[in-house]
C-alpha cells in the first residue's frame, strides 16, 4: 500500500535529521528514495547545486543565505561525491588563492565573479557551474600520484590541499610575492616540516626551487635551516644565484604559536605602520566629560542600534534615558537599556586611567547584555565568548573559528595599547576586535565603543557612525578584512570624522 502524505513527512524528516546529525548536507539524487526526495523538494528543503546534486537548505533562511553560510562544507562534500575515489584516498585538491589562505586558517567566501580551482586525478578539464553562478575549474593533474595531499579541517569538514611545505617550495616568484605574509607566517611555525623538504630536494634536483627556498629562509632569519639547504645546493654544484622571493626581511623569532597567530601579528604590525602615515585631525581643546557623553547618548544609541537591526527611535531612547517606562518590544527595549548602561559605564571610566585589555572588554559586554539576560530573552546560559561558528550575512569574510578566539585576543591585547595617538588606536581597536568577532552578538557595538574610548582618551571627538552610512561603513570594513589591508577602513573613518554630519 502506498504511503500517505503524513507517512512520507515522517520518513522524510527522520531521514533529514539522520543526515544532519552525520554532518551531511550535499547529496546525489540517486542516494534518496523518490518519495523522500519529492517531499523535501516540494517543501523547499533541497536546493539544486549541480546536475543531479543538491544541498539541504535551512528552513528559516533563503537558499542563497544557506549556500553562503555553508559554502566550504557544500564545496567539500560536493567534490568528494563528484570526484570520488575507490581507495578512499583524495581524488582532488584545492589550488590558488584560497589554498594559501588555508595556510593560516583564514576563511573567505568567494563572490559570484570568482572561480575556485581544483586539480583532480580524473580526466576533468571542465568548468562546473554551481548554484548562484559560483564556478569550479577542475583540471586534471597527470602527476597526481606524485603529490602529497593532506586534509585541512574547515569547521569540521576536511578540504584536500597539497602538503603546505610542498606548496610553498613549488610556488612561483609571483605567488611568493602575492602570499608573502601567509608563507612567512607558516615558515615560522614550530611544526614546519623541514625534514620533508630536505628529503624532497634530495629526490628532486631543482636549482630554481631550491635557490628560492633558501632565499626565503634567509629573509625570515632561519639561518641554521638555510645553511643545511645551502650545503645541499653546493653538493649539487648549482651555479644559479640565490633568489630572494620576498619584498623585505622579516626578523621574527621561531614561534610556539600557530601560524594564524603569527600572520595576525604581522597584519597588526603592518596596520600600525600604515596608521602612522595618516594625516590626523585636530584634537579638541579640552577632553570630553560626562555631560558631553550624556548629550550624545540618544543619537549614538539610535544610530548604533539601528545599524545592528534593532527598531528604536530617539524619542524612546530619550524617555528611557530619563528613567521613564516605555511601551516597546522587549528585545529592542533591553538592547537600548544595555547600550545606555555602557554609556553610563563610560562616564565612570573617563574619571580613571584605563587600558584596553580583556577586563575592559568583558565589562563592556556585561553591561551591554545584562538587561537582555535579566529579561529572560535567552533560553540558555549565555557566555561572554562564543563557542560556535558564526557568519556575517552577505559578507565574504568569515570570522575565525571559536577555537582561535583566545589566541587572537591575547595577541590583540599585546598590541592594543602600543600607540602614541588615540585616533590611530581607535581605528586599530575597532577593526581588529570586530575581525576577531569574539562574541555571539554585540561585536560591532563593542568595537565602536572601543574606538570612541580611544578617541576621547586622547582629546578627540566622539564619532557616531550614522545609520545612513551603514552600507559604506560595512563595505569599507569588509574590503579591509578580505584584502587584509586596514587602509580602506582607516581612510573611511578619517573621511567620516572630518565630515560635518547632521545626525
Amino acid at each position: 500500500m502506498a504511503k500517505n502524505y503524513y507517512e512520507n513527512k515522517v520518513d522524510s524528516e527522520f531521514w533529514l535529521k539522520d543526515k544532519l546529525d552525520e554532518g551531511r548536507i550535499v547529496f546525489e539524487k540517486s542516494e534518496l528514495d523518490a518519495k523522500i526526495y519529492n517531499y523535501l523538494k516540494a517543501n523547499s528543503l533541497l536546493v539544486d547545486l549541480y546536475s543531479t546534486y543538491f544541498f539541504i537548505k535551512k528552513d528559516d533562511i533563503s537558499a542563497l543565505e544557506s549556500f553562503r553560510l555553508f559554502y566550504w562544507r557544500i564545496i567539500i562534500q560536493f567534490l568528494n561525491l563528484r570526484f570520488s575515489s575507490n581507495d578512499n584516498n583524495p581524488a582532488w585538491y584545492l589550488v590558488g588563492k584560497y589554498s594559501y589562505d588555508f595556510l593560516i586558517d583564514k576563511i573567505c567566501i568567494p563572490d559570484e565573479k570568482e572561480q575556485i580551482t581544483i586539480q583532480t586525478k580524473l580526466k576533468s578539464n571542465t568548468t562546473i557551474k554551481l548554484f548562484s553562478d559560483h564556478t569550479i575549474l577542475a583540471v586534471q593533474d597527470r602527476n597526481f600520484e606524485d603529490k602529497t595531499v593532506i586534509k585541512h579541517n574547515v569547521f569540521g569538514d576536511f578540504i584536500n590541499v597539497l602538503k603546505y611545505e610542498y606548496m610553498i617550495i613549488n610556488s612561483s616568484k609571483v605567488q611568493y610575492e602575492l602570499f608573502e605574509a601567509n608563507i612567512v607566517s607558516y615558515l615560522k611555525n614550530k611544526d614546519f616540516d623541514f625534514d620533508y623538504l630536505m628529503d624532497y630536494f634530495k629526490r628532486h634536483q631543482s636549482p630554481v626551487l631550491l635557490s628560492r627556498f633558501i632565499g626565503a629562509l634567509r629573509q625570515v632569519d632561519e639561518k641554521i635551516q638555510a645553511l643545511k639547504f645551502e650545503n645541499l645546493y653546493k653538493e649539487y654544484g648549482f651555479k644559479k644565484a640565490i633568489e630572494n622571493p620576498f619584498s623585505k626581511e622579516y626578523k621574527l623569532q621561531k614561534s610556539s604559536k600557530p601560524a594564524f597567530v603569527t600572520r595576525f601579528s604581522l597584519s597588526m604590525k603592518e596596520s600600525k605602520d600604515f596608521l602612522k602615515t595618516l594625516e590626523l585631525p585636530k584634537r579638541l581643546k579640552k577632553c570630553i566629560d560626562a555631560k558631553s557623553i550624556e548629550k550624545l547618548s540618544a543619537d549614538d544609541a539610535y544610530h548604533s542600534l539601528t545599524i545592528e537591526g534593532y527598531e528604536v527611535t530617539k524619542e524612546i531612547i530619550l524617555k528611557m534615558q530619563n528613567g521613564a517606562d516605555v511601551n516597546s518590544d522587549l528585545k529592542n527595549k533591553s538592547a537600548t537599556k544595555g547600550f545606555l548602561r555602557v554609556l553610563d559605564f563610560v562616564k565612570q571610566l573617563i574619571t580613571i586611567e584605563y587600558s584596553f585589555d580583556q577586563n575592559l572588554t568583558d565589562e563592556l559586554w556585561k553591561n551591554l547584555w545584562s538587561p537582555s539576560i535579566n529579561a529572560g530573552l535567552f533560553q540558555h546560559e549565555v557566555a561572554i565568548y562564543r563557542n560556535h561558528m558564526v557568519s556575517i550575512k552577505g559578507s565574504q569574510s568569515v570570522p575565525p573559528s571559536h577555537e582561535k578566539i583566545f589566541y587572537l585576543l591575547e595577541e590583540f591585547y599585546s598590541h592594543a595599547n602600543d600607540f602614541d595617538d588615540g585616533f590611530q588606536q581607535a581605528i586599530f581597536l575597532h577593526f581588529y576586535y570586530v575581525w576577531i568577532h569574539p562574541h555571539s552578538d554585540g561585536n560591532g557595538r563593542i568595537s565602536r565603543f572601543l574606538m570612541n574610548l580611544a578617541l576621547i582618551k586622547d582629546n578627540y571627538q566622539w564619532l557616531t557612525i550614522p545609520v545612513f552610512e551603514r552600507k559604506n561603513y560595512f563595505a569599507a570594513l569588509e574590503k579591509s578584512q578580505i584584502e587584509d589591508d586596514i587602509k580602506y577602513f582607516a581612510n573611511y573613518i578619517l573621511e567620516l570624522y572630518n565630515k560635518d554630519l547632521e545626525l
